[in-house]
């Protein structure tokens, strides 16, 4: 039962609500991309952080990898201590 306050339905209103509805599924596919991202993302410094300790391991010099990688020394050394 509609209530005796309500707005009428307009085609203004309706093209709102329909533009709303859209905002909000595109909202959500980008949150859900987002999210992807983020994974990938942490997954790819995992692997990056593996090689390096692979690296060390090798005892290769910690300024060579921050030429090879433009990392920062500090970085590499908390790589090295497993530090995020």
């Amino acid at each position: 039962m509609p209530r005796d306050n309500a707005a009428p339905v307009t085609p203004d209103l309706l093209t709102a609500v329909t533009a709303l509805a859209e905002a909000e599924r595109n909202l959500t596919a980008q949150l859900d991309a987002l999210a992807v991202a983020r994974t990938v993302r942490h997954d790819a410094h995992a692997h990056r952080d593996a090689l390096i300790h692979a690296e060390l391991d090798r005892n290769v010099p910690v300024v060579e990898l921050c030429k090879v990688t433009g990392l920062t020394r500090a970085r590499i050394y908390q790589i090295r201590e497993n530090r995020p």
